[in-house]
This record gives structure tokens, C-alpha cells and sequence, in this order.
């Protein structure tokens, strides 16, 4: 039996005490932003500025910038750090692979993000193209490893050949069920990157299988890693209701305290739509009907009647397939005509694949079982906990 209680310890943690002990240190860099928090609170620049000083010589960002002030799909200039005056390089910006220019002077790499463990949250992407482009420039990389929302979840389709985009940029499910220490791993066998040096400093005390209490134990305080992901239920919630970004006419709460966990649309009805849902019996999750009040969108300020999505059980919860009978029970609605009006192409870039898009404009039951052996076994190959 697993104890709710996890005495951990993250992998910037571990790296930090070591950097104590030694009098010199390589010329660091650091892709990274301000969720990557210790356990005392303290970013992990801040830690590594406090241990290397003036050795830590850059800071990357990914997307939404080093401070998480961008909107989502928000372009990011490269700036200068404003106390320690270091360039921040942006990954989302002018560039998303980082050039040999911004890579030079780096004796060596590290990696701390807070990822949710979501494809098409782009963070994969960056961590991706930045170890192709340390591996090019002969630059050893260290990720400091932490834990993700979802971390026992495999669900959604993997990406179809043509449909590569930033944000289906590696082959893996939707939801992958990695950390970041892990996904660098994977990313090196199977890409593959032979010429990589690599380093992952796993968190310690973390383990598998996770129940919610643990799951919640590992996060020792949650900072937003992008303006809308404010809390890790909205985290685990967002593979339900990303499709959102390509049905504008359907609002997600997103500037909301409940960003990605409604969903609503005028004249929707919300006990039918929870009902229905409620005789799918999807594993680990429960609707609600829910009254609130849209901030920002083409729905700013009017109340809303909408479903609450609720997860129960985060081991069994399947976000991707939920997505699917959402989306299946709001076709069936009466506004449909007005929604799927709207739909964009993008619905096909966060899936990859198109026949989610095709299965709603014809009304077909839409697939939720997809071949996973040849991921489930790469990935089982480098789990860490």
C-alpha cells in the first residue's frame, strides 16, 4: 500500500548540495522559468544563482517567457534578466531551437521545468529541440527532475505522419505519463541522440503508483507554469478541454479560478449534457452542472451555465478519452450548428490526427482505443520511479 505522505526531495535539490561542496564552477546555463520551485519556495535560478553566482552565465525560456506573464501563442522577444543583467533567451519567440550563438560560452546545460506531461503543452517541443541542439554543440545537459500532474496516464492518439507541429512535435501519446527527467530519456533512445551526454537527477522519495494524496504531496507548492494552469486540477483537467482552442465558440473558464476544468456555451444544457455523460461511466472523473461568470473571450462578463469536470480517481482517469465524449455529447446539443460553425483546423495540430475532427462533422462515434504496446514498452524501459 502506498502512503499518502512522500518525503521528497526534488532533483534541483539534489543538484544544488552537490554545487555546494565544490569551489569552482562550469559556466551554466538554464532553461527553466519561475515555476520550477524548491521546497523552500525558491525558484530554481534563484538556487542556482545563490550557489554558482556569476558562473550562471544564461537563462532559456519556453513558452509563455522565463516569468510566465505570456499568453498562450504569445510571441517572447529575448530580453536581459533585470537583477543579474544575463541574457534570457526565448524559445518562443524569434527562434524555438536555440542557436549555435546562444549556446556558446556554455560549459554546460540545466533543465528544470514544471511540465504537465501533455504534448501539445509545449514544453516537450522545447526540451526536445534543446537537446538536439546541446547534442550538436557538444554541450552536456543535467535535467533536474520533479514530478508532473498525471504521472500514470497514457492516453490519446500518438501523432499520424505529416501532422508534426510545435505542439505534436514528438511521437507520444497526448497524455504520456512521463516527467521531464524521464521524457529527456526517452527522447534520447528513441530519437535517437546518440552524441547527447545526459544527466537526470531524479527527484528522491517520489514512487509509482500515485494516488491523489500523493500526487498532491509531490508538489510542495503550485506555481502557474502558464497564465491559465493556476491550480494542478486545472493541470490534470486540460487534455479534457484543450479542444476548446480550436471550438472558439465554446468557452473553458480559461481566465477563471476554473481554467480548463468548465466548459460552457449559451443556451448549453448542462444537467442533459451531465447526465449523458454520467451513462458513459468514464473512469475517474465526475460532471456537475456549473454557474459562473466568463472572464475575457467573446464571452466576457456574462453568466454561464456549464459543466464542472471533476477528477476522482487521477490513477484511472483518462483526460484524452474524456475529451472525446465531451466533445461527442456537445455534438449532439442544439447549438451544434453554431459550434462546429467555428471549429478551426487547429482541432487536427493538438490531436494529430484528423479523424477526431472528421468523426464530429459526420456524427460518427469517435475511436478512443489506440495502439500503445510500442510506447508503453520504450517508455517502461526508462522509468525512474
Amino acid at each position: 500500500m502506498v502512503s499518502d505522505k512522500l518525503d521528497m526531495k526534488y532533483g534541483i535539490e539534489t543538484l544544488v548540495a552537490t554545487l555546494q561542496r565544490r569551489r569552482t564552477f562550469p559556466r551554466i546555463a538554464l532553461l527553466s522559468h519561475q515555476a520550477a520551485v524548491c521546497g523552500n519556495g525558491m525558484t530554481a535560478a534563484q538556487a542556482l544563482r545563490e550557489t554558482v553566482g556569476k558562473s550562471l552565465v544564461a537563462l532559456f525560456a519556453p513558452e509563455h517567457g522565463f516569468f510566465g506573464l505570456a499568453g498562450a501563442g504569445e510571441r517572447v522577444p529575448q530580453s536581459l534578466h533585470p537583477e543579474w543583467g544575463i541574457p534570457v533567451f526565448s524559445l518562443y519567440g524569434e527562434h524555438r531551437t536555440p542557436t549555435p550563438e546562444m549556446l556558446q560560452g556554455i560549459d554546460v546545460l540545466v533543465i528544470d521545468l514544471q511540465d504537465i506531461a501533455a504534448r501539445c503543452y509545449t514544453y516537450i517541443a522545447t526540451v526536445r529541440r534543446m537537446l538536439e541542439a546541446t547534442a550538436e554543440n557538444a554541450i552536456p545537459v543535467i535535467l533536474a527532475d520533479r514530478p508532473v500532474p498525471l504521472p500514470d496516464t497514457v492516453d490519446g492518439p500518438l501523432p499520424e505522419d505529416g501532422m508534426r507541429s510545435f505542439v505534436a512535435d514528438v511521437p507520444v501519446p497526448m497524455a504520456y505519463g512521463m516527467t521531464p527527467g524521464e521524457t529527456a530519456l526517452w527522447l534520447q533512445r528513441t530519437l535517437p541522440l546518440p552524441a547527447l551526454h545526459l544527466t537526470v537527477i531524479p527527484c528522491t522519495g517520489y514512487r509509482r503508483p500515485m494516488t491523489a494524496e500523493t500526487i498532491r504531496a509531490g508538489f510542495r507548492e503550485w506555481v502557474p507554469p502558464s497564465p491559465a494552469i493556476r491550480t494542478l486540477e486545472s493541470a490534470q483537467t486540460y487534455l479534457c478541454t484543450v479542444f476548446t482552442e480550436a471550438m472558439p465558440a465554446i468557452d473553458c473558464g480559461r481566465a477563471t479560478a476554473l481554467a480548463f476544468r468548465v466548459l460552457a456555451f449559451p443556451g448549453m444544457d448542462a444537467p442533459a449534457l451531465c447526465a449523458t455523460l454520467a451513462k458513459a461511466r468514464l473512469p475517474g472523473v465526475a460532471f456537475h452542472p456549473h454557474r459562473y461568470t466568463a472572464i475575457g473571450g467573446r464571452y466576457d462578463k456574462q453568466e454561464l451555465c456549464g459543466i464542472r469536470i471533476t477528477v476522482t480517481d487521477p490513477h484511472r482517469f483518462k483526460p484524452v478519452t474524456t475529451s472525446l465524449f465531451l466533445m461527442h455529447a456537445i455534438r449532439n446539443s442544439d447549438q451544434w450548428s453554431v459550434i462546429s460553425g467555428q471549429m478551426t483546423p487547429f482541432m487536427d495540430s493538438l490531436y494529430g490526427t484528423a479523424t477526431i475532427r472528421h468523426a464530429l462533422e459526420t456524427g460518427a462515434t469517435p475511436a478512443t482505443r489506440w495502439s500503445h504496446r510500442a510506447f508503453l514498452a520504450s517508455r517502461s524501459r526508462i522509468l525512474l520511479y
